[in-house]
C-alpha cells in the first residue's frame, strides 16, 4: 500500500517540481536586465524573449498592439571625484521635474546622514546629502534644510513603503539619486574624507511606442471556436529609479501566464483563448487603456474608433465572453477572485459565472488539496470561505481597465500579501516564493481550462461602457494675442486622480501634446453615478536643463477667464474637450507647508506681487493632495498619513513675490505669510524669481516674517494707546523661539530648529490673527460712536436750532454729524490704523442709507398691509403711532428746559468718555477640567483629528519633536471593510494554523511607558524592532503559540513575518 501512495504521488511532485522550476526560469529571464520598466531596453528584450518561447510552444497567431506611453528615460548619471568617476541612477522624477543637472553639474561635499538622524550636528546647507535608501522622508527634510542634492544609498531587501516616500506629487526642483551597493561603498569613503565631488547626469520625457502582445489560441470544438475568453497579464517592471527595475516578484503574473499558455498548447482548448501580455501597466495600466478600445471595437460596442487592423478582423470575428486579469506575487499561497474595480469607483455586479466557477474551485481542492480552502470568494459574500484573508493594500487591475468598457470581467490576485518587494530597485529573484507562486499556477491550471471549455457556460452580457477620453490642447498666449491662440508643443498633460503610487503602479494619467498643441487621455471614468470633477495640468520642460518653462496660467487670463477653460472638468460624456492654458513661469518651492496649528497641510495658496502688492496677472502654483481636495474630488483616500509638505509656486521670471497660504475650503484664515520683510520694511520685499529657486528652511522664514509683520503692526496699536496683554505675550513668545532657533541653527542641532520655528510660527500665526481681530475691533468702536452720532447729531439740532424748516433742519443735522466725524476722525485710533480715514466714513454712510433704505421699505409693506388687517391690526398702529409722537414731542420740549437738558447732555458725553477711556475688553479663554478618577487608562491627552481622518506624519513629527519621543506614541490601524470579510494571522511555519481577523492595530515601543497596556506573558516592543508583534491571549491559543515560545514563534501577517515577543489581554486596547 505504501508504495503504492509513492507511486501515485511521484507524477504529481515531478509536474509540481517542474512547473515551479519553469516559473523560476521565467521569472529569472525576465528580471535579469536591469531595469524591465517600459521603454527601457528590458522591456524590449522581456517581450522578444516571451514571443520566442510562444513560438517554440507552438503558438502560431502573435500579433502586437502598438500604443505610445510617456516614460523617464535615464540617459546616465555620475558622480566626479579626482579623476575617478562612479556610476549614479536617476531617481523618478517629482511629478514632471526629472533630476537632470546642469550642464556644469553640482559641486559640493559629501555628508553622511544614515536614516537621517546623523545628520544632527553636521552643516546641510550646499552639501551633498547621502541617505539609506531606507530613510523614509529623511531626503524632504534634507532639502528643506538647504541640501543641494541627495544620493541615496543601497539599502538591501528596502519595503515598499519606502518607494512610496520617495515621490512628490509637485514638480520640485529637488535632485535625487541612487548608488548600488559598491558605489555606495565608495561614497562613505570620500564623505569621510571630506572630499569635493561634482554630480552630472540627465533624464528626459520621451513618449515611447510600447507593444502589448496577443497570443491566439483557436479553439477546437466547432460549436464554441467562434467564442473567445481573454486571459490578460503584465510583462513590465517598476521602481522609484526607473533604471533599475528588475521586477521579479512582478513578474509573477507574466510567468503564470506563460506556464497557463503551456497548457493550452498542450491541451487545446474548446473555446478561443487570447493571452495578452500587457506593457505600460504600471503607468497607470497604459497597456490596457490603449487596448480597451479595440475591445470595444471588436465587440460591436462602438465603430470607427479603432484602426482596422489584422488583430482588429481577428478579433471582431469572436464573441467575447469574459476576460480574466491575472495579477498575482509570491508570498502566500492563496488566490482570491475578484470583481475588478480598483482603481475606479464603478459599480459591478457579481458575474453569472460565479457559481460555476466556485463548483470547479471547490472540485479541484476537494480532489488535488485535500479539501483545503486556498480561494478567497471576492466576487459574492461567501461566509463559508470567510477567514481566508484579503486584499491589505489597493491594487489597481489591468481587468477593472476592461470592465470600465462594460466588458465582462473577473481578476485573480493573491491575497495576503502586501506585496513588500514590488517597486523596488534590489527586486531580484532570490526573495520570490516559487512554491506559493506554483500552487497559484496549480489551482488557475486546475479551474480555468474547465471554465472555459464548460460548455454550458452561463451568458454573460455587456455591462454599460463607462470608459472616457479627454481631448483637448494646451495653448498659451501670443506676443499680441486676445486669446490663448498658441500651441504649447511637447506639453506633459496630468489628470490628477490619486496617490503618486499605488503597490507599484503610477496612478495618474499622463499624455504628452502634440506639434498643433492636442492631447487625448483614454480610460477616464465617465458617466457614472459617482462621477466627480478631475483636475487637469500640463507642463513643459526645457529639453536640456529639465526645467519646468511653462505652467498652468492661474491668473485673470487663463483658467480664470473663461469657464471654459476651467482646469476642472466632470466627464458626463464619453468624450470631452478641455483648453488648458498656459503660461511661461518659473517655479520656486517651498517647505514645511504645514499649519502647525490646525496640524494639516495647508491647501489654499495666494500669490502677490510684491512691486504692485495685488494678485499678479500671471502666476501658477502646484500643491499637495490633501485630505481635503480628496474629499472635494471624492478620492478614495489611499495617501494615508503621507502628505508631503512641499509646494510649488509659478511666477513670472524677474518678478518678485509674496506668498499666502491658508487651510478650508474657502482659504479663510491666514496660516502662513512668506513676505522676506526686514525691520525696515516689515511688509516685506518678496522673494526674487531667479530660475528655479527654492526657499529653505521655509518653516523658520514663515515665522519670522509673521513674527515682523506682527512687531510692527503692534507698536503702531500702542502708539495709538491700544494695548492687549495677550498679544504682547504672544509676541515675545516667538521671539524667544526665534532666537533659540537661531542658536540651534549655528550649532547644527537641526529638529531643535525646526521644533522651535514651528512653535514660533504657531505663536505669530496666533498673535496675526488677534492683530487682526484687535484692529477690527477698533474700527467697529469707531463705527459704534458714527452710529452713536446719528441720535446724538439730531438731538443737538432740535436743542441748538430747533429749525421749523425741513431743508433747515437736515442741514443742521448733517453739519452736526461732520462736526461729530471730524472730531472722533483726530480723536479714535481707528482713523490713524486705517489707509485711509475716509473709507471709514464712506462705509458707514453706506451702511447707514442702506439700513435707511431697508427701513423704508419695510414700512411701507408694513403700511400697505396693515391697510388690509382687521381693526385689531389698526389699534395696534395707533399705539405705536402714539408711541412715535410721544419721543417727537419729547424731542420738542428740549429747548424749554436748556438747564436740564444742558447738564443731562454733559452727563452723557462725560459718561461716555469715561467709559472708553478707562474700560478695556479682554478675550479670555476658560478649560474645563472633567475628573476622571483613578479608572483613567492614562495619563496624557489623546489628540486626533476630527472624525478619526488620518493625521498627517508631518502632525506627528511636530508632536513629537515638542514633547520628546518618549512622550508621544502614535497609533495606526487597518480594518476590513465589512464584517463579512477579515484578514488572516498564519503560523510561519504552518500555515494551515490560521486565525481570521477583523483588523490590526500598530503600537510603538514607547507606548509601553504612556499607556502601559500590561503584557500577561513576554514583553513590549522595543525601539527600532519592526519585526515583532504582540498578539492578543485568545488569538495566540487559537495559533497555539505557547508562553514558552515567545521570542521564537513566528506568524505572517500579509506575507510578512514578525516574532512574537508578547501576549496582550483580550480587552487590553479596549
Amino acid at each position: 500500500m505504501l508504495l503504492l501512495l509513492v507511486l501515485l504521488a511521484s507524477p504529481a511532485l515531478a509536474a509540481e517540481s517542474e512547473r515551479e522550476a519553469r516559473l523560476q526560469h521565467t521569472v529569472e529571464t525576465l528580471s535579469a536586465p536591469d531595469s524591465r520598466m517600459t521603454g527601457y531596453p528590458g522591456a524590449a528584450a522581456a517581450r522578444e524573449w516571451l514571443v520566442a518561447e510562444l513560438e517554440s510552444l507552438g503558438v502560431a497567431e502573435i500579433y502586437r498592439h502598438e500604443f505610445p506611453v510617456l516614460v523617464p528615460i535615464d540617459e546616465g548619471f555620475w558622480l566626479e571625484c579626482a579623476g575617478e568617476r562612479l556610476e549614479l541612477f536617476g531617481v523618478w522624477p517629482n511629478l514632471v521635474r526629472t533630476p537632470t543637472l546642469p550642464a556644469e553639474g553640482i559641486e559640493g561635499q559629501l555628508v553622511y546622514g544614515g536614516d537621517g538622524s546623523r545628520l544632527e550636528g553636521q552643516p546641510v546647507a550646499g552639501r551633498i546629502v547621502l541617505l539609506d535608501y531606507a530613510s523614509g522622508t529623511a531626503w524632504v527634510d534634507a532639502f528643506h534644510l538647504g541640501a543641494a542634492a541627495v544620493v541615496f544609498l543601497e539599502s538591501a531587501g528596502a519595503h515598499r513603503k519606502e518607494a512610496e516616500q520617495k515621490f512628490l506629487d509637485v514638480p520640485a526642483d529637488l535632485p535625487r539619486f541612487y548608488a548600488r551597493k559598491d558605489v555606495a561603498e565608495w561614497l562613505r569613503e570620500l564623505e569621510e574624507s571630506r572630499a569635493q565631488v561634482r554630480l552630472r547626469g540627465r533624464m528626459a520625457w520621451r513618449e515611447v511606442t510600447a507593444q502589448n502582445l496577443v497570443a491566439v489560441i483557436p479553439g477546437q470544438d466547432a460549436t464554441l471556436e467562434e467564442e473567445v475568453v481573454f486571459l490578460a497579464a503584465h510583462y513590465d517592471a517598476m521602481s522609484p529609479v526607473p533604471a533599475l527595475a528588475p521586477g521579479a516578484e512582478q513578474a509573477a503574473s507574466a510567468a503564470a501566464l506563460l506556464e497557463l499558455a503551456r497548457g493550452f498548447v498542450e491541451r487545446p482548448p474548446k473555446r478561443t483563448v487570447a493571452l495578452l501580455w500587457m506593457a505600460g501597466h504600471f503607468q497607470n495600466m497604459a497597456g490596457m487603456r490603449h487596448f480597451a478600445p479595440l475591445l470595444l471595437a471588436a465587440a460591436g460596442q462602438r465603430e470607427g474608433e479603432v484602426e482596422e487592423t489584422a488583430l482588429l478582423r481577428r478579433l471582431s470575428a469572436l464573441e467575447t465572453r469574459f476576460l480574466v486579469g491575472l495579477d498575482l506575487s509570491s508570498h502566500s499561497p492563496r488566490l482570491g477572485a475578484f470583481r475588478p474595480r480598483e482603481p475606479y469607483r464603478v459599480s459591478l455586479l457579481a458575474p453569472p459565472i460565479t457559481e460555476r466557477l466556485l463548483k470547479l474551485v471547490t472540485a479541484y481542492e476537494d480532489s488535488a488539496l485535500g479539501g483545503k480552502r486556498v480561494l478567497v470568494n471576492g466576487l459574492k459574500q461567501d461566509f463559508a470561505r470567510q477567514g481566508l484573508g484579503g486584499m491589505g493594500l489597493t491594487v489597481p487591475l489591468d481587468a477593472a481597465v476592461a470592465a470600465l468598457t462594460g466588458c465582462p470581467a473577473l481578476a485573480f490576485c493573491t491575497v495576503n500579501d502586501s506585496r513588500a518587494r514590488f517597486d523596488a530597485p534590489d527586486d531580484y529573484s532570490g526573495a520570490v516564493r516559487f512554491d506559493w507562486l506554483g500552487d497559484q499556477v496549480a489551482l488557475l491550471q486546475g479551474v480555468l481550462p474547465a471554465l472555459i471549455d464548460d460548455p454550458e457556460l452561463e451568458p454573460w452580457a455587456w455591462g454599460n461602457d463607462a470608459f472616457g477620453t479627454i481631448g483637448g490642447e494646451v495653448v498659451h498666449y501670443g506676443p499680441r494675442s486676445y486669446l490663448p491662440d498658441q500651441p504649447t508643443v511637447g506639453a506633459l498633460v496630468r489628470l490628477r486622480l490619486r496617490h503618486p503610487t499605488l503597490a507599484g503602479v503610477r496612478p495618474d494619467f499622463w499624455a504628452a501634446a502634440d506639434d498643433s498643441g492636442r492631447f487625448a487621455i483614454p480610460g477616464v471614468e465617465s458617466g457614472i453615478i459617482y462621477t466627480k470633477p478631475v483636475r487637469l495640468e500640463a507642463y513643459r520642460l526645457d529639453a536640456e536643463t529639465g526645467m519646468v518653462t511653462d505652467a498652468p496660467d492661474w491668473g485673470i487670463n487663463g483658467e480664470r477667464k473663461l469657464p471654459g477653460r476651467a482646469l476642472t472638468v466632470t466627464m458626463d460624456s464619453a468624450e470631452d474637450e478641455v483648453q488648458i492654458v498656459t503660461a511661461p513661469l518659473q517655479g520656486t518651492t517651498l517647505f514645511g507647508i504645514f499649519d502647525p496649528r490646525n496640524l494639516l497641510t495647508l491647501e489654499r495658496v495666494q500669490a502677490i506681487d510684491a512691486v504692485l502688492e495685488a494678485e499678479p496677472v500671471v502666476y501658477g502654483a502646484c500643491l499637495p493632495l490633501t485630505a481635503p481636495e480628496m474629499e472635494l474630488f471624492s478620492y478614495v483616500n489611499r495617501v494615508g498619513s503621507w502628505t508631503e509638505p512641499v509646494g510649488v509656486i509659478f511666477t513670472q521670471p524677474s518678478e518678485r513675490f509674496k506668498a499666502v497660504m491658508a487651510t478650508g475650503r474657502y482659504g479663510l484664515g491666514r496660516r502662513l505669510l512668506l513676505l522676506n520683510g526686514t525691520e525696515d520694511v516689515p511688509s516685506g520685499e518678496g522673494y526674487a524669481v531667479d530660475g528655479e529657486g527654492r526657499i529653505a528652511e521655509t518653516v523658520y522664514r514663515v515665522a519670522a516674517d509673521m513674527h515682523t509683520l506682527n512687531g510692527e503692526r503692534i507698536d503702531r496699536l500702542e502708539r495709538h494707546g491700544v494695548r492687549n496683554g495677550r498679544l504682547a505675550a504672544f509676541y515675545e513668545r516667538s521671539a524667544g523661539l526665534l532666537a533659540e532657533a537661531e542658536v540651534a541653527r549655528a550649532e547644527h542641532r537641526h529638529r531643535d530648529f525646526v521644533d522651535r520655528a514651528r512653535r514660533a510660527w504657531a505663536l505669530a500665526a496666533a498673535a496675526y490673527r488677534d492683530v487682526e481681530r484687535t484692529q477690527a475691533g477698533v474700527v467697529q468702536g469707531a463705527l459704534f460712536l458714527l452710529a452713536v452720532l446719528i441720535p446724538f447729531a439730531h438731538f443737538s439740532e432740535r436743542l441748538a436750532f430747533g429749525f421749523a424748516d425741513l431743508r433747515r433742519q437736515v442741514f443742521g443735522y448733517f453739519a452736526l454729524f461732520l462736526v461729530g466725524f471730524v472730531a472722533l476722525r483726530y480723536v479714535h485710533p481707528a482713523f490713524e490704523l486705517s489707509i485711509s480715514p475716509a473709507i471709514i466714513l464712506l462705509g458707514f454712510v453706506i451702511l447707514a442709507l442702506g439700513i435707511l433704505v431697508t427701513f423704508l421699505g419695510m414700512s411701507r409693506v408694513t403700511r400697505e398691509l396693515q391697510e388690509l388687517s382687521n381693526r385689531r391690526g389698526q389699534i395696534a398702529v395707533q399705539r405705536s403711532g402714539a408711541v412715535l409722537t410721544s419721543v417727537a414731542v419729547g424731542l420738542a420740549h428740549l429747548r424749554r428746559r436748556p438747564w436740564r437738558t444742558g447738564l443731562t447732555c454733559a452727563t452723557l458725553v462725560l459718561l461716555t468718555f469715561s467709559v472708553l477711556s478707562f474700560t478695556s475688553v479682554r478675550a479670555a479663554l476658560h478649560t474645563n477640567w472633567i475628573a476622571i478618577g483613578a479608572d483613567a487608562a492614562y495619563e496624557g491627552a489623546l489628540v486626533r483629528m476630527p472624525g478619526w481622518q488620518t493625521m498627517e506624519l508631518e502632525g506627528y513629527d511636530l508632536l513629537r519633536d515638542w514633547f520628546g519621543d518618549e512622550r508621544v506614541a502614535p497609533r495606526a490601524w487597518l480594518s476590513v471593510g465589512s464584517l463579512a470579510s477579515s484578514y488572516r494571522v498564519e503560523r510561519d511555519d504552518a500555515e494551515e494554523r490560521a486565525v481570521g481577523v477583523w483588523g490590526f492595530v500598530g503600537l510603538a515601543a514607547q507606548e509601553e511607558n504612556l499607556l502601559g497596556p500590561k503584557v500577561v506573558a513576554g514583553r513590549w516592543l522595543r525601539p527600532g524592532e519592526e519585526d515583532a508583534c504582540l498578539l492578543p491571549v485568545g488569538l495566540a491559543d487559537s495559533l497555539r503559540i505557547s508562553v514558552e515560545g515567545l521570542g521564537q514563534e513566528r506568524v505572517r501577517v500579509f506575507g510578512e513575518v514578525f516574532r512574537v515577543v508578547g501576549l496582550l489581554a483580550d480587552d487590553a486596547l479596549d
